[in-house]
C-alpha cells in the first residue's frame, strides 16, 4: 500500500520562488508632480494582471519617491512587463 501519492502537477522549484524586485526613482520636482496612489485602478489592475506588488517609498530629502515592483523568478517576464507599464503610466510616455 502506497502511503504517499505523487502530485499530479509539477511543483515549482525553490529557485523559481525566489523574489525579484525592480526599483526606480520618480522625481517629484518640476513637471513630474504626480499623485502616487497604490490603490488607483490602473496600478491595482497591473498588480492583479501581472501578479506583482507595487510599493511607493517617499524620500523627502532627495525630493523623490522610489517605486518598487516585486515578483518572483517564476514570473520574471511578467514582472518586467508590469514594471514597463507602470513607468509608462507614471510618465505618460507610451512605447519609449
Amino acid at each position: 500500500m502506497q502511503i504517499f501519492k505523487m502530485f499530479l502537477f509539477p511543483l515549482p522549484l525553490i529557485q523559481e520562488l525566489l523574489p525579484i524586485a525592480f526599483t526606480f526613482d520618480i522625481p517629484l520636482t518640476g513637471l513630474m508632480q504626480i499623485q502616487l496612489d497604490q490603490t488607483s485602478p490602473v496600478i491595482t489592475r497591473i498588480q492583479q494582471q501581472y501578479n506583482v506588488t507595487v510599493v511607493f517609498k517617499q524620500r523627502p530629502r532627495a525630493l523623490s519617491t522610489i517605486a518598487v515592483v516585486r515578483g518572483t523568478v517564476l514570473n520574471a517576464k511578467a514582472l518586467k512587463e508590469a514594471t514597463l507599464l507602470l513607468m509608462e503610466h507614471l510618465t505618460g510616455n507610451v512605447g519609449v
